[in-house]
């Protein structure tokens, strides 16, 4: 499952392979999740974006409108 839009860092944040993400769905539940790869997608004459795939997440997980937060790994 890759998220689109595209994960926008804030200032100097980075993120990685394994750094943890806050799912808020828009019924209102949520969960924690990690980062389970990062790729580069390119369509032709447009900016290449940066696809960030979730780790054991399907399309039904995730749905339309979910809002997706870092999460500071050390507290």
């Amino acid at each position: 499952m890759s998220l689109l839009p595209e994960l926008r860092p804030v200032g100097e944040e980075r993120f990685k392979m394994g750094d943890p993400l806050r799912l808020k769905r828009p019924d209102g539940t949520g969960e924690l999740t990690k980062i389970g790869g990062i790729e580069l997608a390119t369509v032709l004459n447009a900016p290449c974006k940066v696809l960030v795939l979730l780790s054991s997440k399907s399309r039904e997980d995730v749905p339309i409108g979910t809002e997706v937060w870092s999460v500071d790994p050390c507290g």
